[in-house]
């Protein structure tokens, strides 16, 4: 038998470990030779795992490795609340001045009057104007003229040799009458029928322009009427009747010879009327 007290694990004579070999006829353990291959050389059986032993040294970093991909763009943040204002900025530089506009409409105002001694004024025992006066832009006592029956109706009134000029102009543009004012006031010899009622008026006749004859017409549309007086009724003088219109549209092309003619007319009498009045007033041409 083997000398088992040198081998550990050693169960038997035959081969029972990495060692076990054959040398010089006899079994032996290939590495120290003794005879059994179960010697201490074989190294046996695992034994229990020994206690952890300690933590060695943290080793060098190793080298970075290479920067991975982008990942894909994020959701949309909610938006932030509005910052401050900011300071004003400087005034900008002062910009092209505009085209010139249209050049507006001429306009005129033209005055007229009877005012030295006035006017001996009339009318007919139908009521119609007869004696009229043609206010002026100077003085003279020779501003009124006299009507046979029938002209005032007719709307025309035509000078003849036995009658005076009396005053007017001649307008010196395409215009057109927009508006007439007048005043009358009461003066000397005034008296009329009691009970009769006396409207003065005043308005445009117009000559055409290069015409050989010196003819009116009487322009409807522009008479203007003042308030009436009273026959009977004792007006101190200097009385006044005022009387207007507005927004007239009458055209005067240029060359028009115009006078602005006043006058009276009578109700509720059957008797010529007269009165002597100082006429003052304007005419606006556009």
């Amino acid at each position: 038998m083997y000398d088992r007290s040198r081998f550990r694990n050693c169960s038997s004579d035959t081969s029972c470990g990495p060692f076990c070999g054959e040398r010089d006829g006899v079994r032996r353990c290939l590495s120290c030779a003794n005879r059994c291959c179960c010697c201490a050389c074989s190294g046996g059986g695992t034994g229990p795992t020994g206690p952890t032993g300690p933590t060695g040294a943290t080793g060098a970093t190793g080298s970075a490795s290479e920067t991975g991909a982008t990942g894909p763009t994020g959701a949309t943040g909610a938006m932030g609340a509005t910052g401050a204002t900011g300071a004003t900025g400087a005034t900008g530089a002062a910009g092209r001045g505009g085209a010139t506009g249209p050049t507006g409409p001429a306009a005129a105002t033209i005055p007229f009057s009877m005012s030295k001694y006035g006017a001996m004024l009339s009318s007919d025992e139908l009521g119609q104007p007869r004696q009229l006066g043609f206010a002026g832009f100077g003085v003279s006592d020779y501003q009124y003229i006299w009507l046979e029956p029938g002209v005032w109706a007719s709307g025309m009134i035509a000078f003849d040799d036995n009658m005076q000029y009396g005053s007017a102009f001649i307008v010196p543009f395409d215009a057109t009458l927009k508006k007439i004012y007048v005043v009358f006031s009461v003066e000397e010899f005034t008296g009329f029928s009691p009970g009769a009622v006396i409207r003065p008026f005043v308005c445009i006749g117009t000559a055409s322009a290069n015409s050989a004859d010196l003819v009116y017409t009487v322009l409807n549309e522009t008479m203007v009427y003042t308030p009436t007086l009273d026959g009977g009724t004792e007006y101190p003088r200097h009385t006044l009747r005022w009387g207007s219109l507005v927004d007239l549209d009458v055209p005067l092309p240029a060359g028009t010879l115009v006078a602005v003619i006043a006058g009276i007319m009578s109700g509720n009498t059957a008797e010529s009327q007269m009165g002597n009045f100082a006429v003052s007033g304007g005419l606006f041409l556009e």
